[in-house]
């Protein structure tokens, strides 16, 4: 039987999982390492569970799935409120027959690479984290959904203003050159390619204030700049940037892995996939001037 990874170190937030006790073989038989497991019977197992995941988390906070729900909980001690009263229901509808347990999972490691199918099942998950967790009630949480502190969310237009007047005629189009192997290529670029961009910085820079920002955040992010940018200045439709997303990370040339290394991924190229070199060439200089503003930790 091959090895199970062990969990202690794969680096990121581990998973707590909220299940019907009929569905526990699966992880039993599945590739997981579970170092904690309990029968829920009040809420106070829940924050157990919680509390067990941020003992042995890379970065302290935890991510947590049910059903219906998904959401990271960066302060195990103290979860949010709509997270614990959704979980109650859950708790008050369960069936003594197949109660609700509590397990922790595998965290997971890089931006995994989606198939199609996969990656149209984490845009409804997406929408789901969005619609709960995309509105913050207060001020200082509206200036922190995508940024941690010191940096604040005004900073992406900022910073996306700053590399359009940099890079483009009039802020709105201009050409990208790049060499590929000995020939040189000429594309037109735009808006939309910085904004794309910019997602990808913030990710690869570690300035997100989310954990689960690079797949949870997508619509909120999207809806953020196009709303606060100057009148003049518009970028695409929120879904023609998810397909922009989805289509840089196909398994055989993964963008953030190219990003990451400097290498291009050694992959055949798939009809309808980005070019990824004309992208890093983008990526390149418009990294150079969002740092302007955006200043990545260390």
């Amino acid at each position: 039987m091959e090895k199970k990874r062990d969990y202690f170190k794969v680096q990121g937030n581990p998973m707590v999982r909220i299940i019907r006790a009929r569905d526990f073989r699966k992880f039993i038989e599945g590739d997981y390492n579970i170092p904690y497991e309990t029968t829920v019977k009040s809420i106070d197992d829940v924050k157990k569970a919680l509390k067990a995941g941020s003992r042995i988390s890379a970065t302290g906070g935890v991510t947590v799935m049910t059903d219906r729900f998904l959401t990271s909980c960066s302060n195990p001690k103290r979860p949010h409120k709509t997270l614990l009263s959704y979980i109650q229901k859950l708790i008050d509808e369960s069936d003594e027959k197949n109660p609700l347990m509590a397990i922790l999972t595998n965290p997971p490691g890089r931006i995994p690479v989606l198939t199609q199918e996969e990656a149209e099942e984490q845009e409804s998950l997406d929408k789901v984290f969005a619609k709960i967790n995309g509105h913050a009630s207060s001020k200082e949480a509206d200036n922190h959904q995508f940024l941690k502190a010191p940096l604040t969310d005004e900073m992406l237009i900022e910073a996306l203003t700053t590399a359009a007047a940099a890079m483009l005629n009039d802020e709105h189009a201009a050409r990208m050159k790049w060499k590929d192997g000995v020939d040189y290529y000429e594309k037109e670029y735009g808006l939309n390619h910085l904004l794309v961009c910019l997602f990808y910085y913030i990710n690869e820079s570690g300035l997100n204030a989310s954990s689960s920002f690079f797949f949870h955040q997508r619509t909120p992010f999207h809806e953020y700049c196009s709303q606060n940018l100057p009148a003049e200045l518009s970028v695409c439709t929120e879904r023609y940037f998810r397909n922009c997303l989805t289509k840089l990370q196909w398994k055989s040339c993964s963008f953030d892995e190219y990003i990451h290394s400097g290498r291009k991924p050694q992959g055949e190229w798939q009809k309808g996939q980005f070019n990824v070199e004309f992208w890093y060439a983008i990526y390149r200089e418009a990294a150079g001037h969002f740092r302007k503003i955006l200043q990545p930790e260390g």
